[in-house]
């Protein structure tokens, strides 16, 4: 058993001394200038870190478009707008992002890259 090197720092968040320890969640009186009415497009949005940041961002008033390659996992998550979409292939990226343009009016001005990297089985 090898012990961690000295240089090692443990996985934990550090805040400054003032901020409560869920400060970074979203609750009513918090506020994300910017954020309304910008179009964003996210990948891997059918679970986890995307889902649940396509729904923090429509909470701020963003126009989300949620893309992930299952359409019945999309479909799953009650987001207004999704798209099924592959985007290991150059095919798959211009179809979410056009369908991103068409369906919300405008280009992308968020752009979260969440997306796995792996088998889907």
């Amino acid at each position: 058993k090898s012990s961690p090197s000295p240089t090692a720092r443990p996985h934990t968040r550090t805040n400054h001394p003032n901020t409560p320890q869920n400060a970074y969640l979203s609750t009513p009186n918090t506020q994300m200038p910017g954020v309304k009415n910008r179009i964003a497009l996210i990948t891997g949005a059918s679970t986890g870190i995307g889902l649940s940041t396509a729904r923090l961002l429509l909470s701020h008033g963003a126009k989300v478009m949620a893309v992930a390659r299952t359409a019945t996992k999309l479909s799953a998550t009650s987001l207004p707008h999704t798209v099924a979409a592959d985007i290991s292939t150059e095919s798959g990226c211009r179809h979410a992002v056009d369908e991103t343009v068409r369906v919300l009016g405008g280009p992308i001005d968020i752009l979260i890259c969440n997306h796995g990297i792996g088998s889907a089985h």
